[in-house]
């Protein structure tokens, strides 16, 4: 571990070598941890234990992200679970479906201005969100700020790893059909079963190595999410409108308007613009900690274009990154609407759970049916891998590095998160598909 002598007026002089981020240092003990991380010889650091290797601003060799890293981590981050049943709750409460369209469109297009002009300063700065909450918030009241994203960030990561265990419990089904003849144990009022659990602590077990991805090369799951989630998302879109005849038009979803006028429908609009809004603003607002790896500031302006056009595709093409994502990107929010309005007519019902109709897949028991399941299930679990690396895990990571940069990193900090999200914040029920 790196030494440091006092030498008057608030400096230090470290003897330590420099090291590369991220890494813990070696251990003169057999055991290769230590509980301390590397600190660097970092001029910004007022002592030694304010700040670490993964907190000071990112060196020139780790800006790994251009212009195309964006493109797939929104890409990666789009498709979800989450965001494709995003309409339903504005259905749910009187809006037409193209209404809620056109709230996605409004609440995306803001936020990408919003996202891109918040990114410009860690991308320019190549510093965390906790540092730069500084100047606004003050260095005391900053705290308060980075805690509550933290907080936010940690209940979302145990959220996302509470559907990524449906996706597993499917999953297991469908592999093993016994899996399902596993008598339950749990009580009804904790609201989840033992099949659930077991695959809730699978899925929680498969996601570590995962959070383990150095985050200068995280770019790259990213892209391989934003290849295999489209293609998972269409295919219960496909099969489902299949079913259903190849038509939506007879659905209730399609064919019923607002059920609000006047003023209660302007307010049901504009508050569930409001929940659009909400739905990205704590990236918003911590954009600097991904953008501080941009390889210039410049790279990652194409947020302004890709998060509407990803989201909701109803702009013109203004680009070629934009042509890019329109290519390759459908409608998340519309397939939700779409697809539900065809598991009217296919299922008996309107389903906006893309995993419960993946489940549907297997109910004839037949090899083809079940491997079609299985497939897509792990699909599913990518992508909400994806959304845990993301939309939460480094986010938390980094509020929790300020705290306790002495002990605490970037990699230390999402296992952390994962472990406090999934265990102590895990949602109090889930609906078993």
């Amino acid at each position: 571990m790196a030494s440091y002598d006092y030498k008057g007026n608030g400096q230090y002089e470290s003897s330590a070598e420099p090291v590369e981020v991220g890494q813990t240092t070696r251990l003169k003990k057999r055991f290769g941890f230590h509980l301390a991380v590397d600190q660097e010889p970092s001029s910004f650091a007022a002592t030694p234990a304010a700040s670490n290797a993964d907190f000071d601003p990112v060196p020139p060799s780790n800006r790994t992200w251009g212009t195309w890293a964006f493109v797939a981590y929104w890409m990666a981050d789009a498709w979800a679970v989450s965001n494709w049943e995003v309409a339903s709750s504005m259905i749910a409460v009187g809006l037409s479906w193209k209404m809620a369209i056109g709230a996605c469109v409004l609440g995306n297009t803001i936020m990408g201005l919003v996202i891109t002009v918040n990114g410009r300063v860690g991308a320019i700065l190549h510093t965390p969100f906790p540092v730069l909450a500084r100047m606004p918030f003050g260095y005391y009241f900053s705290y308060f700020v980075v805690l509550s994203r933290c907080v936010l960030a940690t209940v979302w990561l145990g959220v996302q790893t509470t559907t990524g265990g449906q996706c597993m419990t499917i999953l297991l089904g469908a592999t093993w059909p016994s899996f399902k003849q596993i008598a339950n144990t749990i009580p009804e009022d904790e609201g989840i079963t033992t099949q659930g659990m077991i695959g809730f602590l699978l899925y929680f077990l498969l996601q570590i190595p995962f959070l383990c991805i150095p985050y200068t090369k995280v770019q790259y799951f990213f892209g391989f999410k934003s290849i295999i989630a489209p293609i998972i998302f269409l295919a219960v879109f496909g099969s489902t409108l299949h079913k259903a005849g190849g038509t939506i038009s007879h659905s209730t979803v399609i064919t019923d308007g607002s059920k609000l006028h006047g003023s209660a429908l302007a307010w049901a609009f504009f508050a569930n613009l409001n929940g659009v809004l909400g739905n990205y603003a704590t990236l918003g607002l911590n954009i600097a900690d991904f953008a501080r790896y941009s390889k210039k500031p410049s790279d990652q302006n194409v947020q302004a274009i890709v998060i509407p056009c990803i989201f909701s595709k109803f702009l013109p093409p203004l680009s070629i990154y934009e042509r890019f994502v329109d290519s390759f990107a459908a409608i998340v929010g519309l397939l939700g609407i779409f697809t539900a309005a065809a598991s009217q007519t296919a299922y008996g019902e309107v389903e906006w759970n893309p995993i419960v109709i993946v489940g549907y897949w297997s109910a004839s028991g037949s090899s083809a049916g079940r491997a079609a399941t299985a497939f897509g299930a792990i699909g599913l679990i990518i992508v909400t891998l994806g959304i845990n690396i993301s939309a939460n895990s480094i986010s938390a990571a980094n509020d929790l590095v300020s705290f306790c940069p002495k002990y605490i990193n970037i990699r230390r900090g999402q296992l952390l998160a994962a472990v406090i999200g999934s265990w102590a914040f895990v949602p109090a029920s889930q609906h078993q598909p």
